[in-house]
């Protein structure tokens, strides 16, 4: 059996991944952003086979990275669970912040392709990326993010066209809300992020602050990391995967909605929420 990369085992989804993998038996060979991180991944992760290290806020050196560690090799998967996060209204945020969300969630996801494609076409292997409902919505104070994964879902969608010529499979995961460590420090920080506000923005912006925090302060009971690791693990291991996944109930009453009303219809929904 030809090792599993599962990109992003820190922590959340990605740790949780490459723990029931671990459990059916697969070798898995895992990734963190530094190198201070590698010990206490590796420690978490007893079964682990290696931990690497590469920063998907510079895609040029993981792709470098990763074409090196699996030049000649063979890969029966890619699974990338990592991914940044942002909120705040598109007309105060930072273009620095922007830029470093489309690398680590799109330009990078790209960049693993490209070093992981030769060695997944050896062992007809498949690559699953987790995206997010956001990928296929738009709400208002998350259009960074949801930004980078609209680019992410599109390129998957080229990859799984070009990729299954030589009979790899590409599918995406589309969860919805998760309590997540990136849930849990957003809780943590906005209560200082609306005290920051200026008056200017405060007035114009405020009530989508609070709007915010009282959906983070429900997070609590949305799926953890686990759970969804669970359908990602499904969807890498099913015979003829489907090329998406949607999971949780709210990514599939609002996906199924966005199919069926009109941008203006949509609209109201997202403001009722």
């Amino acid at each position: 059996m030809d090792p599993v990369l599962v990109v992003g085992i820190r922590g959340g989804v990605g740790a949780a991944v490459a723990e029931q993998l671990i459990q059916q038996g697969h070798t898995v060979v895992g990734s963190v952003r530094s190198q201070d991180q590698v010990a206490a991944a590796t420690a978490k992760l007893p079964g682990i086979a290696a931990v690497m290290s590469f920063d998907m806020a510079d895609p040029e050196r993981t792709r470098q990275v990763l074409a090196s560690r699996f030049d000649n090799a063979k890969l029966d998967g890619v699974i990338v669970c990592a991914a940044v996060s942002d909120y705040g209204p598109l007309e105060t945020s930072s273009l620095v912040d922007f830029k470093r969300i489309m690398d680590v969630n799109a330009t990078s996801c790209l960049a693993i392709y490209q070093a992981c494609v030769p060695a997944l076409r050896r062992a007809l292997g498949r690559l699953v990326l987790v995206s997010s409902y956001s990928g296929r919505l738009s709400f208002p104070f998350h259009g960074v993010y949801q930004a980078s994964k609209f680019a992410l879902e599109a390129l998957a969608d080229v990859m799984r066209l070009e990729a299954a010529e030589f009979g790899v499979k590409v599918v995406v995961v589309e969860p919805g809300g998760i309590d997540t460590e990136m849930s849990r420090a957003m809780r943590r920080s906005i209560d200082s992020d609306i005290a920051a506000l200026s008056a200017e923005d405060s007035e114009r912006y405020g009530y989508l602050y609070r709007k915010f925090r009282e959906q983070l302060r429900g997070a609590t009971k949305l799926p953890t990391g686990a759970d969804v690791a669970g359908h990602v693990v499904s969807a890498f291991a099913a015979t003829d995967p489907e090329p998406r996944y949607v999971i949780g109930d709210d990514a599939q009453f609002l996906i199924a909605q966005r199919k069926v009303l009109s941008d203006r219809e949509f609209d109201q929904l997202v403001k009722s929420l």
